[in-house]
């Protein structure tokens, strides 16, 4: 029994680094996006993610700058869901 508590410590000491790794975002302007949207200036939020998507960004950090424009926005969204894109269904 104790054996197992100690592999799940384990794991758990293990899990716990990781995921707070990945929500650390590296490009600046997504920063400030970020930061634009936590104060309520959506405006700021719209043309600093626009901008944050031209730079060179990973995986994650597109994927926030895509959500912080909003869902409808992502490249992935209009394509995999073409009934999305009439404008009856909003």
């Amino acid at each position: 029994m104790t054996r197992h508590l100690y592999g799940f410590a384990l794991l758990v000491g293990l899990a716990v680094p990781a995921a707070g790794g990945a929500q650390a975002v590296q490009n600046a302007t997504l920063r400030q996006a970020q930061l634009a949207y936590d104060n309520l200036e959506y405006r700021q939020v719209l043309s600093l993610a626009r901008a944050a998507l031209r730079e060179r960004l990973t995986g994650p950090e597109r994927a926030r700058a895509y959500e912080l424009l909003g869902s409808r926005t992502a490249p992935w969204i209009r394509s995999s869901k073409p009934w999305m894109r009439s404008s009856r269904w909003y």
